[in-house]
């Protein structure tokens, strides 16, 4: 069996012999009437298991909150360090971007541990897809983790230039 064969039997709405025609990982050969192959790669999408979107959902809120975090304490930081010694009595009133930082990291496993037990069992159906109710269950995980680790990414970063330039307006 070839790989073509094996690939095109992986959905069975998918046409057979267009895919021996023209498949090549997903994109078409060029014949300038559709550059991508919309069917196979929605036959894909539609494998990939609900539990996937839910751990890449609280994956990414953990992950990109503490990216956040670590990323406004190490900046906030060395301009604190910066500033300390210029100007030693701003150090105590600065400690308070570390302290957000710290607090968008907390938030973002919080929501995490929140997601991480809105998680349920599904079993498969007799086919082998899942059902539409926890595939939108899985995707309303996936979005809130998302949404909460790149908002939580652009806070630590607002809070790192917030508190760098009240640190350099109080050097000069």
């Amino acid at each position: 069996m070839s790989r073509l064969d094996a690939e095109a039997r992986l959905c069975s709405t998918f046409n057979t012999y267009e895919s021996q025609r023209v498949f090549r990982f997903g994109i078409l050969e060029p014949n300038f009437d559709s550059v991508i192959n919309w069917d196979y790669l929605w036959c894909l999408f539609k494998n990939i298991s609900p539990y996937y979107w839910t751990g890449l959902g609280v994956a990414l809120c953990v992950g990109l909150s503490i990216g956040g975090a670590a990323w406004g304490i190490y900046i906030t930081g060395s301009s604190l360090l910066g500033a300390a010694i210029k100007v030693p009595r701003i150090t105590s009133k600065n400690l308070i971007s570390i302290i957000f930082c710290e607090a968008v990291a907390i938030y973002g496993v919080i929501v995490a541990i929140i997601l991480q037990t809105k998680i349920t069992s599904v079993t498969p159906l007799d086919n082998g897809f899942y059902t539409l109710d926890s595939f939108t269950a899985a995707y309303a995980i996936f979005a809130a983790g998302l949404v909460t680790g790149w908002s939580n990414l652009a806070c630590g970063v607002l809070a790192l230039i917030a508190s760098s330039l009240h640190m350099l307006a109080d050097r000069l």
